[in-house]
């Protein structure tokens, strides 16, 4: 069962502006062999001037097995920060080589064998739908299966410690870039509706992986864990 609940410690809507600078934007044309210097400084300084970013939490359906199950207790989030500010950019985590805060703890200890990923962007199926639809029409042939949206916390190249912070971040960064390429590559199978003016829409200048920030994975039911997403978006003043 879904059902509605925004993330307590971040009311939506809220919208933290920063400069252009921190966004992926690029303030010049891709083609500057061209131009004269005079013209690329132009172009930035336009660009400064009209856009900045806006960041926005994500309103997710959060998943729910149920109420409770019986002597099941929320467990406190897990927060991400690099320098510390809260967040650290999904691109970034996706990599190897990445730094965020306490990186080397064990949010987990070894008290969790494995725990769900569980997303539900606004207008689309959840991550639990996609991957259920997915893995039965790979049993006809007919579609590939969908990557596991499941997490080990334990890490066995290091014979099997538990999963530090660093390692948590990149695995979770994985399933949201895996869900949403299964949404778009399987977009015939998943009809959306993302509002009138297409505000949480995926694809290409509207909500990409680029442009993404996770601040936290929330306890949302024994075992599955949700992650805080916020996406920036591009304004013009």
């Amino acid at each position: 069962m879904e059902v509605f609940s925004p993330h307590t410690a971040t009311s939506i809507g809220r919208k933290n502006r920063e400069p252009l600078l921190s966004s992926p934007l690029p303030l010049v044309h891709k083609d500057t062999a061209s131009l004269s210097l005079p013209s690329i400084l132009s172009k930035a300084m336009s660009a400064l001037m009209v856009y900045t970013s806006a960041r926005e939490e994500v309103p997710q359906l959060r998943y729910t097995y149920g109420d409770t199950r019986k002597g099941w207790y929320k467990k406190p989030p897990v927060l991400f920060s690099r320098f510390g500010k809260s967040g650290v950019r999904l691109p970034n985590a996706y990599g190897v080589n990445f730094e965020v805060d306490e990186g080397d703890s064990f949010p987990f200890g070894t008290n969790i064998r494995g725990i769900t990923i569980r997303i539900h962007f606004p207008g689309y199926p959840s991550s639990t739908d996609v991957e259920k639809t997915l893995k039965e029409l790979a049993k006809q042939g007919r579609r590939s299966k969908a990557r596991s949206m499941q997490v080990s916390t334990k890490d066995y190249r290091v014979k099997a410690e538990p999963v530090t912070k660093r390692k948590l971040a990149q695995e979770v960064s994985k399933r949201v870039k895996w869900h949403i390429e299964d949404l778009m590559n399987n977009s015939d199978l998943f009809p959306f509706d993302c509002g009138v003016e297409g505000k949480w829409c995926l694809g290409e200048g509207l909500m990409k992986f680029e442009y993404m920030t996770i601040t936290a994975i929330e306890n949302v039911s024994s075992g599955s864990w949700s992650p805080v997403i916020h996406v920036d978006k591009f304004l013009q003043d």
